[in-house]
């Protein structure tokens, strides 16, 4: 009831849009199909949802969540391979499943939410360009209670996906556990 309906309401009051939401746990569960299906109207926007436009375009997620909601209510639906891009620590099973997914594509969006927002300049080096496209304002009763930020990611750089999609794993030092 309280995710549905926010029968407590959360005074998660925030200015700064990449942060509405931020403090509402309630917001993990709340908003995807919304989100899904604005993610639809912008592709219709973009003249891209004929099939095969899909076939062209990836979704960038960077934390194994949100990738996991991004990729059940957004991804799937439309046929829409989503890769996750960071360390092993930060995309969990996505470095295995990225590992089965096509990564060649013509469109790169990477979306990030208000509740844990990421930089998409911290793929500049990955992307030649990096341009905000849309944000999609995701209500309860009415109201704003986060938003997904859609980045247009451009001329990634050559090898990206065969070579560094796995960024921060390659670079991580081996985890040394004591066994008993």
């Amino acid at each position: 009831m309280q995710i549905n309906h926010e029968i407590i309401q959360v005074n998660d009051i925030q200015t700064d849009k990449t942060k509405i939401g931020k403090n509402d746990v309630t917001l993990d569960m709340y908003g995807w199909r919304q989100a899904g299906e604005k993610f639809s109207q912008f592709l219709e926007r973009k003249n891209l949802n004929n099939p095969d436009s899909i076939k062209k375009i990836k979704i960038i997620s960077n934390h194994w969540f949100p990738a996991a909601h991004l990729d059940y209510y957004i991804a799937t639906p439309l046929k829409i391979d989503l890769i996750a891009l960071g360390s092993l620590e930060a995309i969990h099973k996505y470095y295995w499943i990225n590992q089965i997914r096509e990564t060649d594509a013509n469109r790169y969006y990477f979306i990030t939410s208000s509740q844990q927002y990421f930089e998409p300049e911290n793929y500049s080096e990955y992307f030649g360009k990096i341009t905000a496209s849309d944000t999609l304002r995701i209500t309860r009763k009415g109201r704003v209670v986060k938003n997904l930020f859609i980045y247009e990611m451009k001329q990634p750089v050559p090898g990206l996906f065969k070579e560094k999609l796995y960024l921060d794993f390659l670079k991580r030092e081996p985890i040394k556990r004591k066994l008993d």
